[in-house]
């Protein structure tokens, strides 16, 4: 099972990601594996970093992973480390595409373009829902919303914003269930779906 969390800045998406995985937990006794993407580049995202950190249970498994988050899961995986019971949390994909962006950039100058580099995330992104679709494990994805204000005036801040979001469309449509976070509220995108199309006619 995928499960797909978007939503704006501290708007609680990782809460409820923690939330869906201490539940299952409880229900399945399986193990929590905890998939970072941070980078603790200054003092401020040290401590978001730490604070994350200090909210896990000890019993979970941090995997900190800035490019290639399926990697470390690989040895995990291999025969009989994951199970249906256990939970992937990926928090989140929006600084995994900052770390690739940061990757194949030099200040405002970019060395791979806008296609090119979503489908390097997805892929990426692909090698972890294989693994957690072959070992029936859940995986749940949280992701920034960050279209929605304006537009960015660099072309370095507009291919981020881009690339965000064809990358958390295509991961949408790959979940089971996804959930949009509004001010600390959860609204499942499946029971206010008004689109007249269906599926790849969506895009």
């Amino acid at each position: 099972m995928i499960i797909f969390i978007s939503g704006g800045a501290r708007s609680g998406k990782s809460g409820l990601a923690e939330k869906i995985a201490h539940q299952r937990q409880k229900e399945l006794e399986g193990d929590v594996y905890y998939l970072a993407t941070a980078s603790a580049g200054d003092d401020e995202m040290s401590s978001r970093i730490a604070a994350h950190r200090e909210r896990r249970p000890d019993s979970w498994l941090t995997v900190e992973e800035e490019l290639n988050p399926a990697g470390p899961l690989k040895e995990l995986a291999q025969p009989e480390g994951l199970s249906r019971e256990d939970t992937l949390i990926l928090d989140c994909i929006t600084l995994l595409i900052s770390n690739h962006i940061g990757a194949v950039s030099d200040s405002d100058e970019i060395t791979a373009d806008e296609g090119e580099l979503t489908e390097r995330i997805i892929d990426s992104l692909h090698r972890l829902t294989d693994i957690s679709q072959d070992k029936d494990a859940a995986l749940i994805m949280v992701a920034n919303e960050v279209g929605l204000g304006v537009v960015p005036l660099s072309s370095l801040g507009r291919l981020f914003r881009d690339v965000a979001g064809r990358i958390n469309r295509r991961m949408e449509q790959m979940a089971d269930k996804s959930y949009f976070m509004i001010s600390g509220r959860p609204v499942n995108l499946e029971e206010i779906s008004a689109s007249p199309l269906t599926g790849d006619e969506i895009l």
